[in-house]
Formats: structure tokens, sequence, C-alpha cells
């Protein structure tokens, strides 16, 4: 009898529009995205790009900041390429601290790893958890992208190569 009661009210609510769906164990849906910076790390004579960007997010119910990055090649429509190589870092930041980093990813037969292929190559920065005062700014920085071109096999970026987000607050 408590089953049947459960799902006719289950039945009700959704009618009603009001059941709330769970959430599966990702929750990245729940993330928000409060910017996204993509720029042109290098190209070829071949119209091949090297593409790095970074991400940072607001955790939801108060967990803190994360900086994702993504890594890829493509032609200049946009078409995603292989990537030869790929090596990243990512990070996140807060002021008055210094930066943490993600692991360093490498991927790419250039490198001796296993292929890139066609995709957006992405990292995650440790999580910045909601612990500092009022005026302080974190932001998301991608660093050393180093990517090799198919086809030409040319190195852009390197060491130094790096691009961040705009600094946001969470006061």
């Amino acid at each position: 009898m408590r089953r049947i009661l459960l799902s006719l009210m289950t039945s009700v609510l959704a009618i009603a529009g009001l059941v709330i769906p769970t959430a599966g164990p990702a929750m990245a849906a729940d993330w928000r995205l409060l910017e996204h910076v993509c720029k042109v790390v290098g190209s070829d004579s071949l119209g091949n790009q090297g593409v790095h960007c970074i991400d940072i997010y607001d955790l939801p119910f108060g967990e803190g900041w994360k900086a994702e990055n993504s890594i890829y090649c493509q032609k200049a429509d946009r078409t995603l390429l292989n990537c030869r190589g790929i090596k990243e870092t990512p990070g996140i930041c807060t002021s008055g601290k210094a930066c943490r980093y993600g692991a360093k990813g490498v991927c790419g037969t250039w490198y001796g790893h296993s292929a890139c292929g066609v995709r957006k190559v992405r990292n995650t920065a440790p999580v910045e958890e909601y612990n500092h005062p009022c005026g302080s700014y974190r932001w998301g920085i991608t660093v050393d992208t180093t990517i090799v071109l198919p086809d030409s096999l040319k190195e852009v970026g390197g060491v130094g190569t790096s691009l961040r987000t705009s600094q946001w607050s969470g006061c």
C-alpha cells in the first residue's frame, strides 16, 4: 500500500512539474561556468592551428571554485584534427596565495605517449575551497602549453605560453 501511495504521489507531482530529478554521480551540470577563454597558440603554413582554452567554474552548494583547460588542434574552419602531441598544465589562482596546479598532461606519439586523437584534451586543477576572505579573487590559468601540429609537425607554444581567465570574487 505504501508503494502504491508513493507511486501515486510521485505521478501527481510529476504532472504538476514539482518533481526534482535526482542527480547522477557527475554533478557537472550544477557547475556554473563563469568564463570560457580560448586563444590560438600558433599555426603552420597548412592552416592547422593549436588552441588552448581555460574555464573557471563556481561549484554548487558553496563547494568552491574549479578551473579546467582544454587543448586541441583544428583547421582554420574549426574542424578538429589529431594533434601529434600536447603538453599542458591547468591551474587555479587566488590573490595573496600561490597558484595550485593540476597534473601536467602529456599525450601524443611525438612525446612517446598514446595518441591525442581528435578530441579536446581536458585537465582539471585542484578545487579551491570557499575559505578566503571577501576581497580575494580567483582565476583559472593554463600554463606551458605546447602543441605539435599534425602534418607539418610544427611545435607551437612552449614554456611561458599561458592563458588566464578574468579575476572573480565570491563576495
